[in-house]
């Protein structure tokens, strides 16, 4: 989280705000230091994880599952395995300039050392109810336990799963660094995303730069949850 969004830097007239807040909610002064008093800071963060859910349930809606194994022959991604990926989708040939050009500004290897070979995921599909922002993306992954697996979670879902992406979504797997660059910048590097079974189309692949209120209506965001 940017210094920008920490609420130790909400202006008093906000704090004011979700003080009374709280206290419409029925929340005592006794009860606010319990809170406070808590051990390890608990009872606050059992108020954060009430909240995450919460919104989690009103922005989003669930779409289906499937289950995902990672290959044992899964070592990492490199420039190849991307051009293949494009090519087999959608049916032309990509520039190797543009697959450096993922591979160096959006691919993450951190998000990748998470699928262990062998490693089964319940990959849940939530669609947006209307326009959200990285942020409440992020709050959807944490109220599934779902870990951020970026650009190689989205390719191996859809090279094993392909039938059960919704047709004429566009669908995002996000990773911790595209959401922070948000924060920071307004603005996110390119998530993958996959748009499968446009009319005329067919499958449909892009890099594509966003503002954070750019998460559209319909849009798709995968969960990927470790078994």
């Amino acid at each position: 989280m940017s210094a920008r969004n920490r609420v130790c830097n909400a202006g008093i007239g906000k704090v004011h705000e979700f003080v009374l807040s709280l206290d419409k909610a029925g929340f005592s002064t006794g009860q606010l230091q319990n809170i406070i008093d808590s051990e390890k800071n608990r009872y606050a963060k059992v108020m954060y994880n009430a909240f995450t859910n919460a919104r989690a349930e009103d922005v989003f809606e669930f779409l289906n599952s499937f289950e995902i194994v990672v290959p044992e022959k899964f070592y990492h991604l490199d420039m190849r395995d991307l051009e293949t990926f494009f090519e087999k989708y959608r049916g032309d040939t990509v520039e190797n300039s543009y697959i450096s050009y993922c591979l160096s500004n959006f691919y993450n290897h951190e998000c990748e050392s998470r699928l262990t070979r062998g490693k089964k995921f319940d990959v849940k599909i939530f669609q947006t109810k209307h326009a959200t922002v990285p942020e409440d993306c992020m709050s959807l992954l944490r109220s599934q336990k779902a870990i951020p697996v970026g650009h190689a979670g989205l390719m191996l879902a859809f090279n094993q799963h392909k039938s059960d992406f919704p047709a004429g979504k566009w669908l995002f797997s996000l990773n911790e660094e595209q959401v922070f660059y948000a924060f920071n910048h307004n603005r996110l590097p390119r998530p993958l995303r996959i748009c499968h079974n446009i009319p005329a189309l067919n499958d449909e692949f892009e890099h594509q730069s966003l503002d954070v209120s750019e998460f559209c209506d319909n849009d798709c965001i995968l969960c990927f949850c470790p078994k």
